[in-house]
Order: C-alpha cells, then structure tokens, then sequence
C-alpha cells in the first residue's frame, strides 16, 4: 500500500528507492537490537555470577572464623572479601541457552523479513504497481508500458539484491562470532545443533 500511494503522488524524486531503504535499514537495526540485548542479558549474566561468587566467599569466611556471626559479618561488610574473578566460572548451560535464543531471534528476524522485502522489490521493478491505465493489451503500448515501469525507480534489482546480499553478510558473521568462543573445541555444544537448524531455516526462507 505504501508504494502505491508512492507512486501515485508521481514525484520527480525516486521516494520507492528511498522507501526500500529505509525497510532495508530497518531489518540491520533489528538484528543490532537483538545483538544490543543479547550482550545486555550476557552482563546481567555475568553480574549475578560475579555476585553469586562474592556472596559465597563472604560466607566461607564466616564460616571460618572463630567470632560469632553478627560480629563476623559486621567485619565482613567493612572489609572487602578477596575473590579472583577471573577464576570465575560461568554456568556453561545458562550461557548455551543464551547464545541460542540469541541465534534463534537474529534468524527469526531474516525469516520473518527478508523475504517479504524481496517480494515487494520484485514488484516494484516488475511493473505490478502500474495504473490500469497503464496497462494495455497492444503490443505497440508494451514497449511504452515497459519505458515507464522503469521510472518507477533509477535505481536496479541487483542493487536490492547487494542490500541483501550485505544483510546475510551481517547476519553470517553475528552467528560466526557467536561460535569464536569454541574456535579451539571439537565439542559440539547443545546450543549449536539448535543453531545449525535456525540458520537452516534461514538458507529455506532464502531459497
């Protein structure tokens, strides 16, 4: 409906190619919103770790010390309980589940828009928004038919296609660097199979 009504204002400008920009830009700000929140829930992770860590040092010391609790406690809060937190260690399960709802949703956003985008580009530069009376059943108006469906916008199909082409590409290295950790691992981690099949998803979505 929005490309209708874009071409039917008739402007001297090329609104259609800005308006395929604009749903090309908005498909990268949702995967960076869901790379932006799948880092913000990673650092809650790490925070409650962390947390997690110095509540349990604060309590062996208590646990250790001849005093009794109140007075142990009361030095303990004062007093700054040392914990390595680079030995830390991060519950493997939590950080799996994770990396695959991150996966998951970075694929859902492909899925659910790309091939739609692709579609309305396909009419655009295939003529099917041409005014009926544009269209005639002649084959001495088909050429004429043919000069104006190319007005609809200066630029091309391929140029859609390159859009898309650098959104895979985007999409194919937030899905890479989720699996760096492991660059090293022959292991394959619980998450991963899930991933492999949401990425299939996305090759059929493509296809």
């Amino acid at each position: 409906n929005t490309v209708r009504l874009l071409l039917e204002l008739e402007p001297e400008s090329d609104p259609v190619w800005h308006y395929l920009s604009v749903q090309n830009h908005r498909i990268y700000g949702l995967l960076e919103k869901c790379t932006y929140e799948h880092e913000a829930r990673m650092e809650i992770l790490r925070k409650d770790t962390r947390e997690r860590a110095i509540s349990d040092a604060k309590w062996r010391q208590i646990q250790q010390n001849v005093v009794p609790y109140s007075d142990a406690a009361s030095s303990i809060e004062y007093n700054e309980v040392q914990v390595d937190l680079q030995s830390v260690e991060f519950s493997s399960e939590e950080i799996d589940a994770l990396k695959g709802r991150y996966i998951k949703r970075l694929t859902a956003v492909l899925v659910h828009y790309i091939p739609v985008f692709w579609k309305t580009a396909i009419s655009v530069f295939g003529g099917k928004f041409a005014k009926s009376s544009q269209v005639t059943d002649t084959s001495a108006n088909k050429a004429e038919e043919k000069v104006t469906e190319a007005k609809y916008s200066t630029h091309s199909l391929e140029e859609v296609a390159g859009m898309i082409r650098n959104t895979i590409s985007v999409y194919e290295e937030k899905v890479h660097s989720t699996f760096s950790d492991f660059d090293e691992s022959c292991i394959l981690r619980p998450f991963m199979s899930g991933a492999i099949n949401e990425v299939s998803k996305a090759c059929q979505a493509f296809e």
